[in-house]
């Protein structure tokens, strides 16, 4: 779920996902850039149970077919649609059509 987003807050990126993956100061969305990168990473690490590879497997796909499209002013993203988008890649019915990434 995403909360209040970067541009209307005083706090930097106020969601329930842990900024433990990326290169990024923080974690946004509705755009392509760094912080949308990052705030995929860490969305998969987060629903695949940690798997930091799986993570940077999908993340470009997850960032421009998901996170780039949420609205930058506020948004919700449910975990029932992240489940359906990472279960199937988990179980290798759907391959990643961008390179991993190599981000720590």
């Amino acid at each position: 779920m995403i909360y209040n987003n970067w541009r209307t807050s005083t706090t930097l990126n106020p969601t329930n996902i842990q900024h433990k993956l990326g290169t990024s100061e923080g974690l946004s969305w509705g755009y392509s850039g760094e912080g949308p990168k990052d705030f995929a990473l860490n969305i998969l690490f987060h629903f695949s149970g940690g798997d930091s590879d799986f993570a940077k497997k999908f993340g470009c796909d997850f960032c421009s077919e998901v996170v780039s499209r949420l609205s930058q002013k506020s948004g919700v993203l449910p975990a029932s649609l992240i489940l359906s988008w990472v279960e199937p890649r988990l179980k290798g019915k759907i391959y990643s059509k961008s390179p991993k990434w190599d981000w720590a």
